[in-house]
C-alpha cells in the first residue's frame, strides 16, 4: 500500500498529517470521501473489504475471516431463539474450531502458528475443561477470556495481511478502489489514535457526540474536516447563519485552522502508537519488555523506568490505553 501513514511519518513540520500524492491522486477521482464513511458490519461488507484486501496481494486465506465472523453470528442468533437447537450450537462451534485451525496453519511462521495451537487447539473433553476453570480464581478466568478475545483479533489480523506486503504477488493489480479503501482504513486508524490522544474519545465516539453538542462538533472538526460533507454539519451551519450566531462561526474558524495534532501534546508519537497497538498485545508486556521494543524500533521515549513507568500509568488511568485490572474490576461488579 503507497499509504505513507506511519505513526512516525505523521508527525511532519508544522504537524500536518498528509498522504503521499499518488494515494491523493486516487482520492481526488472519488471525489474525496469523508474519513469515517460509514461501514456497516454485515457480512456483505465485510465480504467487500475482504476482496478489495485480496485484490491489493493478500492470500485467499482472507475470506476465513469472513467464514469464523458467519458462524459466530450463527452462534448469537441461534442462542437468542426462545428454543435454541443444541446441535446447531454444536455444529457453529466445530465449524469455527474449523475456521481457527485453518487460519492458524496458513500463516508463514512457526514461532506463530505454535503460539496461536497452543491457545486455541486444546483438545479437552468438557469434564476437563470444568476442572481446568475450577483450579482458576474469578479475575484469572476473566483474565482469560480477555486474552483470548485479543489472541483472535490478531489472529484474523495477521490472516487479512497475509501475502499483503508481498510486492511479488501476482494479486497485486494496483486497482484505485480497492487501495482507496485500504488508504482509508490506515486514515482512519491514524485519526482515531489522534482523537483517543487529544480528546481522551475515539473519533466515532466524539462524532457521535457533536450531533448534539457544539463543543464535540468543534473537537471533531478539528481533527475530521471532511465533516462538512455530512448533511447533520451543514444543518447545524446554516442554523448559525439564520440565527446570526458569530460565535458559534468564530470558534469553527478557530478549529478548521486547528492542526491536528497539537505541539504542546508531549510524547504525541509514542502515545499514537502505545494507543494503536496496545489492544493487540503491547498491553500484555511489562515495562522492561515495552522499553525494549520501542527503542529497537527507533520510538522516542523517557530516559529512565520510573518516568515511563508514570507515563504508562498515567495514560490507564486516563483511558488512553487499556487497563486490563480495571476491565476485571467492572467485570466482577456487573456479575
Amino acid at each position: 500500500m503507497s499509504c505513507h501513514i506511519v505513526a512516525r511519518h505523521t508527525f511532519v513540520p508544522r504537524h500536518i498529517i498528509h498522504i503521499e500524492t499518488h494515494s491523493r491522486i486516487i482520492y481526488k477521482r472519488k471525489g474525496y470521501p469523508p474519513l469515517l464513511k460509514e461501514f456497516k458490519t454485515n457480512r456483505r461488507s465485510l465480504r467487500k473489504l475482504l476482496n478489495s484486501n485480496i485484490a491489493l496481494g493478500a492470500s485467499q486465506d482472507s475470506m476465513l475471516i469472513l467464514e469464523y465472523f458467519s458462524n459466530l453470528e450463527k452462534i448469537i442468533k441461534n442462542e437468542e431463539k426462545k428454543k435454541s437447537k443444541k446441535e446447531n450450537e454444536n455444529k457453529y462451534f466445530d465449524a469455527i474450531e474449523s475456521n481457527v485451525i485453518s487460519m492458524i496453519n496458513g500463516l508463514h511462521r512457526e514461532d506463530s502458528k505454535n503460539y496461536y495451537k497452543e491457545r486455541f487447539t486444546i483438545d479437552l473433553s468438557e469434564e476437563e475443561m470444568n476442572a481446568f476453570f475450577e483450579t482458576k480464581t474469578e479475575d484469572e478466568i476473566i483474565r482469560f477470556f480477555c486474552d483470548v478475545v485479543i489472541d483472535i483479533n490478531c489472529l484474523t489480523l495477521q490472516t487479512g495481511f497475509k501475502d499483503y506486503w508481498d510486492t511479488s504477488n501476482e494479486n497485486c493489480n494496483n486497482k484505485s478502489i480497492a487501495k482507496l479503501k485500504m488508504i482509508n482504513i490506515a486514515m482512519r486508524q491514524v485519526y482515531n489514535s489522534i482523537s483517543i490522544m487529544t480528546y481522551k474519545k475515539s473519533l466515532v465516539a466524539l462524532v457521535n457526540e457533536a450531533k448534539h453538542n457544539d463543543e464535540s462538533l468543534f473537537n471533531a472538526i478539528h481533527l475530521d474536516k471532511t465533516l462538512f460533507d455530512k448533511d447533520w454539519v451543514r444543518k447545524r451551519i446554516n442554523k448559525a447563519f439564520y440565527s446570526g450566531d458569530s460565535r458559534f462561526f468564530n470558534e469553527l474558524a478557530r478549529v478548521i485552522k486547528k492542526p491536528p495534532i497539537s505541539a504542546k501534546i508531549d510524547r504525541g508519537e509514542l502515545i499514537t502508537i502505545l494507543s494503536t497497538l496496545w489492544p493487540f498485545g503491547l498491553y500484555r508486556l511489562d515495562n522492561n519488555e515495552l522499553m525494549d521494543i520501542l527503542r529497537t524500533s527507533g520510538v522516542p521515549i523517557q530516559k529512565d523506568k520510573e518516568s515511563f513507568r508514570r507515563f504508562v500509568d498515567n495514560l490507564k488511568e486516563e483511558n488512553i490505553l487499556l487497563d486490563i485490572n480495571k476491565i476485571i474490576t467492572i467485570k466482577k461488579f456487573r456479575t
